[in-house]
């Protein structure tokens, strides 16, 4: 299967207070970040499942207990409901250096345009300079045109449009 997707990078980040400033509308009253748990993980499982992508909430749990050096987990909570989470990670490219790349970031529809996406990229931001890196890369696809105007909207720059592949391995 082939999914057709944009990339996006920001470079060279203000200040993490500027850029919530300027680019995040103000969070509503009650919303906290903070890392995710494994109590979280029905919460992401429904949140991504809106996303069409389907995963078990076990799958989710272990995968937040094992998670990598290098990669974080946020969410976003409402009056204690999940009502967002970001995925990132820290790697390496031979020919782009140092950055983080956005793994997965979904808003529940009811708290879209709340300042909830803005406030968890604020937070992988934090992350990402606490690092020394200071560029962000995030994939998101072709269809979901209402995701582009928010990263846009928050400084990102679309470099790209690529075509992505996939491909099983034989277990062994």
């Amino acid at each position: 299967m082939t999914v057709r997707r944009e990339y996006c990078i920001t470079m060279d980040m203000p200040d993490v207070t500027d850029c919530r400033s300027e680019r995040a509308p103000q969070a509503s009253a009650g919303l906290a970040v903070r890392h995710a748990a494994a109590a979280d993980a029905p919460a992401i499982v429904g949140l991504a499942a809106d996303l069409g992508y389907p995963v078990e909430s076990d799958t989710v749990r272990r995968r937040l207990a094992t998670l990598p050096a290098g990669h974080v987990v946020f969410v976003a909570t409402n009056q204690d409901r999940v009502v967002g989470w970001l995925h990132a990670f820290h790697g390496q490219s031979l020919l782009h250096g140092d950055r983080v790349q956005i793994a997965g970031l979904v808003v529940a529809a009811d708290q879209q345009g709340r300042g909830v996406g803005g406030a968890l990229l604020t937070y992988v931001e934090r992350w990402a300079l606490g690092r020394g890196v200071h560029a962000l890369l995030v994939l998101s696809g072709a269809d979901r045109h209402a995701a582009h105007d928010f990263y846009r909207n928050r400084g990102f720059q679309l470099i790209k449009a690529e075509q992505a592949f996939t491909k099983a391995l034989p277990a062994r």
